[in-house]
């Protein structure tokens, strides 16, 4: 029986420690459903019918895969992880509402593992013989976003497994060895198996690559932002010589223009129809040979774009008002995405690879001049999303394989620092080991406090439990608009029913808004807030809502008649033998990230009614 590699192994058990991380908590939230997206995802997965033929799939007038066709005119996502969903749903026998969401969820994850894959396999293909393919690994399965987002049937995990797996494929193909690729068709004919394969090895990974990256927008159409990445890998073969140094061969690379454009043209047709195949719902008619978008889905991403900007009402889009370019982003990705000891490993990362780049000059590889282009790309994505107006933590999700990378990089070169100072001085013979368990130790503590969330029951639902124990039955409830109500309809209501009354907090501050608002106020036995969405959004705009964020302050300095009887919170947090040793705050992170799996719930009663 053969062996399994210490390397192999010690993959294993980072895709272990990362499948726990993903798969903990599965039903964080006890089957209610809070997190908005997700609950929309699985309405339009369930109304989904498969087709009987492959045509009745790809026709937009007719086909009951295609949102517009249900119900749903409104759909901006790629079709191809709700079709994937979909199919495996039926076959096991898992198409409903809630049994779908479940499953949505466990693919998430499994996709997520493979992502972790392709990490590792492009951090050796990058830095063979080193210890950075399983450092890279081990940082992306600990990162906290991609674990958030693992737990939530959304597209973002299927986008991010099919960038990478194209970068991956498109980064092999650029570092075979050099293959002339004028006349190639011939030379394929002509020349024997062994021969002929060397020769076709290339444009399979072309092939493989074009597909994934189709994929990946047939998940979230923003993974087009991909494409000029993926086109200067592709172009490396035609223009660099394949030596020890990086050497450009410009007239070598004017001459096989022709080639190069045969590549390309393979590899925009491959990337085309299985994009078509895999997402038909952008497309306005089930004829190949027709490119033009479907005006359902056109207009949808026109009304989600009129969203955006300062002037706008619509409730989700005011959290990002008040927001600073680049400096938001950089926060939330520090201190909530990775971690503050994993992002100074990520920044010494690319300051370390840069500079070792800038050190070599002539002696700099193709290796060398992708990695560069590679950081590039990502600053290059991280400056465009972090001021684009919605800066939303998820939006930056297929970065993080690359910072990964990065930490990966960084903590090898300190690994192999201090291991070379432990040779020379004497009391430094324990740095070994004692750098490994420091690293590790001050990595893994935002993970584990944030796995805890998953952990415990959603403050929703505690809270609801709490309602349903406290408040008297048939209590007017007043509720915040383009929010959640609670309590959550449970089977466990004390046999308790209440009125609930809503409150237009996002509307304009006009007499029409505050003569409900007063009203209510006066009528009400509980005001429930059951997240941040409002008063966590509004005041930071005091010049767009003056009234809005003088009564958040009132409220909360119980001025109004209003006493707070009760709080929820999940925090992350760390805990020991049950006991939480520490707990993070994070209401000021980016909305998103708290709002959907660890709220915080307030309650305050009328003391004066």
């Amino acid at each position: 029986m053969k062996k399994i590699s210490q390397e192999k192994l010690i993959l294993l058990c980072i895709i272990v420690i990362a499948a726990l991380f993903r798969f903990t908590g599965l039903n964080w939230d006890s089957n209610y459903h809070l997190h908005p997206d997700e609950r929309f995802l699985t309405m339009v997965t369930v109304a989904m019918q498969l087709p009987a033929t492959i045509a009745g799939y790809l026709d937009p007038q007719t086909s009951l895969m295609h949102p517009k066709n249900i119900g749903f005119q409104f759909y901006v996502y790629g079709l191809f992880p709700l079709v994937f969903t979909k199919i495996l749903a039926v076959w096991q026998s898992l198409d409903t509402y809630n049994l779908i969401t479940l499953l949505g969820r466990f693919l998430t994850g499994i996709f997520d593992l493979i992502t972790l894959v392709g990490v590792y396999k492009v951090a050796k293909l990058f830095f063979p013989k080193t210890s950075v393919p399983r450092l890279a690994a081990f940082f992306y399965a600990i990162a906290v976003l991609p674990i958030q987002l693992a737990h939530f049937y959304a597209v973002d995990t299927f986008l991010t497994t099919f960038t990478i797996l194209s970068f991956y494929f498109m980064a092999k193909y650029a570092l075979q060895e050099s293959v002339d690729h004028r006349n190639i068709v011939q030379k394929i004919l002509h020349q024997d198996k062994n021969d002929a394969w060397m020769l076709l090895k290339p444009l399979i990974l072309v092939l493989f690559s074009a597909a994934s990256l189709g994929l990946a927008i047939a998940s979230k159409i923003n993974a087009i932002l991909f494409l000029p990445l993926i086109g200067i890998f592709l172009a490396i073969p035609f223009f660099f010589k394949k030596t020890k140094q990086l050497e450009l061969d410009l007239k070598a690379g004017l001459k096989q223009l022709p080639s190069l454009f045969g590549y390309g043209l393979v590899f925009a047709i491959v990337l085309y129809l299985t994009v078509r195949f895999g997402s038909p719902n952008y497309f306005a008619t089930a004829n190949f040979l027709d490119l033009r978008l479907d005006p359902t889905f056109v207009e949808s991403v026109r009304q989600l774009k009129s969203w955006e900007g300062p002037d706008v009402w619509f409730p989700p889009a005011i959290q990002w008002i008040p927001t600073q370019p680049i400096l938001f982003s950089l926060k939330n990705l520090i201190v909530f995405g990775l971690g503050i000891p994993y992002a100074i490993l990520m920044f010494s990362g690319i300051f370390l690879m840069v500079r070792q780049i800038a050190m070599q000059k002539k002696q700099a590889t193709i290796t060398d001049f992708m990695v560069l282009m590679t950081i590039l790309w990502v600053i290059g994505f991280f400056l465009y999303q972090s001021t684009q107006f919605v800066k939303a933590l998820r939006y930056f999700i297929f970065l993080y394989p690359f910072y990964a990378l990065f930490a990966g990089y960084a903590c090898a070169y300190l690994f192999d620092y201090l291991d070379a100072a432990a040779k020379k001085k004497h009391w430094f013979r324990y740095a070994k080991l004692t750098s490994r368990v420091v690293v590790f130790a001050a990595v893994l503590i935002w993970p584990l406090m944030f796995i805890s969330i998953y952990k415990h029951p959603h403050s929703r639902v505690t809270a609801s439990e709490w309602m349903y124990k406290n408040i008297p039955d048939q209590s007017i409830l007043l509720v915040e608009h383009w929010d959640d109500a609670l309590p959550l309809p449970m089977e466990n209501s004390e046999g308790k029913t209440f009125i609930f009354r809503e409150m237009p907090v996002f509307g304009m501050d006009n007499d029409e808004k505050w003569q409900q608002m007063n009203i209510n106020m006066q009528n009400g036995d509980y005001y429930v807030m059951s997240s941040n969405r409002g008063w966590g959004s509004m005041p930071q705009v005091p010049w767009k809502y003056p009234l809005q964020t003088q009564f958040y302050e009132d409220l909360f300095a119980e001025k109004l008649g209003y006493r707070k009887v009760a709080e929820f919170t999940s925090y992350p947090r760390l805990e020991l033998f049950g006991k939480t040793i520490f707990e993070l705050p994070d209401d000021w992170a980016d909305e998103p990230f708290t709002v959907y799996d660890h709220p915080k719930v307030m309650i305050y009663e009328n003391v004066k009614k």
